[in-house]
Formats: structure tokens, C-alpha cells, sequence
């Protein structure tokens, strides 16, 4: 056999999106993506980088895309607008500056519906409304006190307005057409996260205070207030048709649906009728996972559940994939309309507008990671699919998931609750002999065990769930390795300076999500010396090997004992043999 002299790149996965700004151009179907100081234009549904802006080294603070137009600002203060045309999407041209102007430090930007003005928040406490194409400004507002943190054009009957919301904890309304301030609303008690207009004159504000306060801009008076008990960070209203809860047929008739996406890592969604509604019931039910809970309200202090019309409390009919959501935005692709889903981990869920969750309404799902950021371990998966159909990944993240070598796709853990999730950093991941399970340790100290499933229908991917975990360590659980012959054990080490063994028989008969496993260790020894980094098992699992800090290799003996009472499997580890040599501490282990 003649070993290969040189190897060629198959695939690669970079970054498209490390966080902050993102945008969507309806031009070009493109998602508008920030990465440090790079624009990046992404193929929706596919996830490819099409195209970038360089910029000018300085990291993207803010920017927006309508009509073609992109306007990028940069944290030297400097603002540019871009033109691009669909053949410089296939490399023909490059983007043209149309203009581009100093200014102070630009916290967001926003185009108005018809693309030609483009409004500007920044921490000099002004407004600055400017003409996109010639790039002279407009208008210039003053009023609030501190930063102005953010800027809407929204659609307010016949009125040409502008909102900025800022530090000072304000929302403020300026008209464009005689260029003054027409209200100023006070009602939080935290900065304003985002705002949205339910009908002609009803507004929607929400806050880092736990709060949704309904306005009429009539009157410029508030109209209720609403906890909810969860720091929102985004709201998005839109007309959806073929929108149904889950256990509802599915309807044709286009409604108007109220998300909001948050702390909790939920899109949930409110009923605008309730909202508008300026008389709180004094008995009303709502939809909260797949429970109906009556609730009492009395005046305008009364809870959410009145208003709101679903909270995902599992993967089902679920928007996101679990980590707290910055951004949502409404897409209308070429085929069906898409809510885009961004969460805190840079990963950009792209769902049809349905809570269904048949076959055909999941299948249409897809997960795009903007970024890995720091890869700490990686390992092929077997699946129906294929061979080496599947990787394993694991990042700087608590996060565990799956990438389709073949389709380019991402899967994540389904989401069935916070106990079904690591609450930090994975640090190495290992599959078992026969690759039905994932092993995973964090630095919560914690080893999870993961089953893949086979895809449910034509299309779509494998699901993977969270089946137990291993509790006992007291420190970061830094390495695990599964028995070889049969799929019956598994060992970890820790930063505790311990070796545990674990029972994983009965981890193979789990075919279904079910209630989490929690294991305990059925043996454990004092290692090492010093931080435990690495083990291995043998092939024949007649021996352990670990390394670690104090610079040595430990051999050390499995023998398995069956209970006769119980038929349970038990294990004893005996030390064998220590290797001195290494100057350093050792990180890898493995047997030939």
C-alpha cells in the first residue's frame, strides 16, 4: 500500500458571521452578515459566502440592507453606503461606495421602506437622517440624553416617522416632514430593546425590564403594560399565512403574528388582538406548550398569559435551537417565506412560518453556523447515511453539534430543556464502537451521553438527543473514552485527579427521547497527582491508560464483575504500571 505524498482540500467550513449586526437584502436573497471587519453576503438556504466587503480594518458597529443598497458603519466612525448589482454576485463587478461620510460612533442604522433615507443612532446623543443616494444629510435631532442605542422606520397611518430609542430609557417620535419631535414615551424602567406597530396607531415596545408596554400613538399614552418576566431582545410582526398552533389544522388564511425572542432562547408568540385590547379579560386561557392554563388578570398590571399564544416548552414547534436569541427577521426567499432565528452562539436557524410539525414543515428547517469559533475536538460519525457521513464537533461552546459532510448541513441537540444541555464549554467528545452513541465533558464537570436517530422522513436529518448524564466530578471532566469490545463502559477523568467508570449498557436500548438518565460512576480511583488530561481504553478493555499534569502515563487494570442479584454490570481498576519520561504534561493518549 502506497501512502499519499500530498493531500487536497475537500471542504471547508469558515466563518461567516461572528455576532452583532445582520440584515437581510431582498435583492440578491442574501443574508447581510457581520465578521469583525468583513461584510459578508450568504446564499439563503445554503449558507455559502457569495460574496464580502472588506471594509477598511475597522470592526462593523452597525449596518442595514433594502433595495440593493448596503450601509456599513464602522467603529472609526466612518459610514460607508454600497451598491452592489446581481452580476457582481457571480464576479463580474465589485461593489461600488456610493457615499460615505465621518460621523460619531454609529450604534445602528435603518433604511426607510422605500430605501432612499437612512437614519443614524449614535453615542453623541443625535439623530441623523441622511439622503442614501447623494449622501447629504437631512435631518439632525436632538433630545436624548446619553447614547441613542437604536432607529426604526415604521409604518404609523399617514405620518412619514422616525423612532430612536436611547440610554436616557426613552422612545422618542420625530417627524420628517416638519422635522420636530412629536412625543417623547417614558415607561421603562431598563434601555428599550426593540419596537414593532401592530396596527395603525398601536405600538409595541420591549426592555432589558422584563416588560411589553402597548402605546397608542394617537394619544402618545400608554396603554397597558405587560410582564413577562424574561428580558426581550427582539420583536417581529408579520403576515403569515399557513400559520397554525401545534394541534391545529393548518389554515391558509394569512393572520398577523406578534414573535419575540429573548433571555430564554423561546420565539414565542402573542396574540395581537389581546394586545390591542385596552380592557384586560378577567378570564382568559392561553396555549403554553401543548397545556392550556387559565389565568385571572385585573388591570393593566396583569400577567402575559392573556396575551400569549404559545411557548414552546420542547424541540416541537420550536424556532430556535435553545441559546438566548439576539435577532429575528422576516424572509421572503424565492419559494416560502422564512423567520430567521439568531442566536447568542452564532447559529442562524432558517424555519418556514408554521408551528407544524409534520414531515414536510420540519424537513424545511435549516441550521447555519456563522461561527466555531475555537474548535476543541472533532470525530466522524457513522450514520444510515454513510460512512464518515456525520461530524462530530465540538467548539468553544456548550453546545454540541453534527455537521452532514454531504449536504454541508448543521445539526444541533433537540431542544427539550436546560438539564438536557451542558451549561459550559465542551471540552472533548468520543463515540462509541458501534457509533450509536456520543460521549461529551465540560468544564460543568459533567459527562452527557448522546443517541443519533435516524432521520424520520425522505429529506430530512438524523435527530440527536441528550439520553443521560454522568454526575461525580468535582472539577472540569476533561476526557472520556468508550470500552472497545462491547458498548458496556465508559471512563472519564477530571481535573479532580480521578478516574470513573461509568455503566453505559443500558444506554443502547434507548431508541426515543425520553426523561434524562442520570448516571453514577460504578468505580473511581485517585489518578494522578496533578490535573487528570487524557485516558484511553484498550482494544481487548483489559486496560486503562491516563496522562496528566504531574508528566506521567498510569497503566491500570479493568476487570468486570456481574451482581448476581441484580445482573448489573460492576468494574474495579487496579493500578498496573506508571511511565516516567515526559518533561512536560502529557495531553494524549492512545493504544495501537
Amino acid at each position: 500500500m502506497e501512502l499519499t505524498q500530498s493531500l487536497s482540500l475537500l471542504l471547508s467550513e469558515g466563518e461567516s458571521y461572528t455576532g452583532g449586526p445582520i440584515a437581510y437584502d431582498g435583492v440578491s436573497k442574501c443574508l447581510v452578515c457581520a465578521s469583525g471587519a468583513i461584510v459578508n453576503f450568504v446564499s439563503v438556504p445554503d449558507g455559502k459566502v457569495i460574496y464580502s466587503i472588506e471594509g477598511n480594518g475597522s470592526a462593523v458597529t452597525a449596518l442595514a440592507a433594502s433595495h440593493g443598497n448596503v450601509a456599513i458603519a464602522y467603529s472609526n466612525s466612518l459610514v460607508k453606503i454600497y451598491s452592489p448589482s446581481l452580476s457582481q454576485f457571480e464576479g463580474e463587478q465589485e461593489y461600488v461606495s456610493m457615499s460615505s461620510w465621518k460621523t460619531s460612533l454609529v450604534s445602528d442604522v435603518c433604511f426607510d421602506p422605500t430605501g432612499t433615507m437612512l437614519a443614524l443612532s449614535s453615542s453623541d446623543s443625535l439623530v441623523r437622517v441622511y439622503n442614501a443616494k447623494g449622501g447629504y444629510q437631512t435631518h439632525h435631532f436632538k433630545g436624548h440624553v446619553g447614547v441613542v442605542h437604536r432607529v426604526w422606520f415604521l409604518p404609523v397611518h399617514d405620518r412619514y416617522v422616525l423612532f430612536s430609542v436611547g440610554q436616557d430609557l426613552t422612545i422618542k417620535v420625530w417627524d420628517l416632514i416638519t422635522s420636530t419631535l412629536t412625543a417623547t414615551l417614558k415607561g421603562h424602567y431598563a434601555p428599550p430593546t426593540s419596537l414593532q406597530i401592530l396596527d395603525k396607531w398601536t405600538l409595541v415596545s420591549s426592555g432589558a425590564d422584563k416588560v411589553l408596554i402597548v402605546w397608542d400613538l394617537r394619544k402618545n399614552v400608554r396603554v397597558k403594560t405587560i410582564p413577562i418576566y424574561e428580558e426581550i431582545n427582539c420583536l417581529l410582526s408579520v403576515v403569515a399565512s399557513d400559520f397554525s398552533l401545534p394541534g391545529e389544522a393548518a389554515s391558509t388564511t394569512s393572520k398577523t403574528i406578534l414573535l419575540s425572542g429573548g433571555k430564554e432562547g423561546k420565539v414565542k408568540v402573542w396574540d395581537p388582538l389581546s394586545l390591542l385590547s385596552s380592557a384586560t379579560p378577567t378570564s382568559t386561557s392561553s396555549k403554553k406548550g401543548n397545556q392550556i392554563e387559565e389565568s385571572k388578570g385585573s388591570g393593566t398590571g396583569s400577567g402575559s398569559s392573556e396575551c400569549l399564544l404559545y411557548a414552546p416548552e420542547s424541540h416541537e414547534a420550536s424556532f430556535s435551537v435553545g441559546s438566548e436569541i439576539d435577532h429575528l427577521l422576516f424572509l421572503s426567499t424565492s419559494s416560502d417565506p422564512f423567520l430567521l432565528t439568531v442566536d447568542s452562539e452564532q447559529s442562524l436557524l432558517l424555519s418556514p412560518l408554521s408551528l407544524r410539525t409534520d414531515a414536510a414543515a420540519v424537513s424545511k428547517r435549516k441550521l447555519l453556523v456563522g461561527w466555531l469559533d475555537e474548535v476543541l475536538d472533532l470525530a466522524f460519525l457513522d450514520t444510515d447515511v454513510g460512512v464518515g457521513s456525520h461530524l462530530a464537533v465540538a467548539t468553544n461552546s456548550p453546545l454540541l453539534r453534527l455537521f452532514n459532510t454531504t449536504s454541508r448541513t448543521w445539526i444541533t441537540p433537540l431542544s427539550l430543556g436546560e438539564e438536557f444541555l451542558h451549561s459550559d464549554t465542551i471540552l472533548s467528545l468520543a463515540i462509541a464502537r458501534d457509533h450509536s452513541l456520543i460521549s461529551t465533558t465540560s468544564k460543568d464537570g459533567t459527562i452527557r451521553f448522546w443517541r443519533i436517530l435516524p432521520p424520520s422522513g425522505e429529506d430530512m436529518e438524523p435527530s440527536l438527543f441528550c439520553v443521560a448524564v454522568a454526575k461525580g466530578h468535582v472539577a472540569a471532566s476533561s476526557n472520556v473514552s468508550f470500552s472497545n469490545r462491547h458498548s458496556n463502559f465508559a471512563v472519564s477523568v477530571s481535573a479532580d485527579l480521578t478516574l470513573k467508570v461509568w455503566n453505559t449498557a443500558p444506554l443502547s436500548k434507548i431508541i426515543s427521547p425520553s426523561p434524562l438518565l442520570s448516571l453514577s460512576a460504578v468505580a473511581t480511583v485517585k489518578a494522578h497527582a496533578k490535573d487528570v488530561n487524557c485516558v484511553s481504553v484498550s482494544p481487548h478493555d483489559l486496560l486503562v491508560a491516563t496522562g496528566s499534569q504531574d508528566k506521567t502515563i498510569r497503566l491500570w487494570n479493568v476487570t468486570e464483575h456481574t451482581q448476581s442479584h441484580t445482573r448489573s454490570l460492576t468494574y474495579t481498576l487496579t493500578p498496573s504500571l506508571t511511565l516516567k519520561g515526559h518533561r512536560r504534561g502529557v495531553w494524549s493518549v492512545a493504544f495501537s
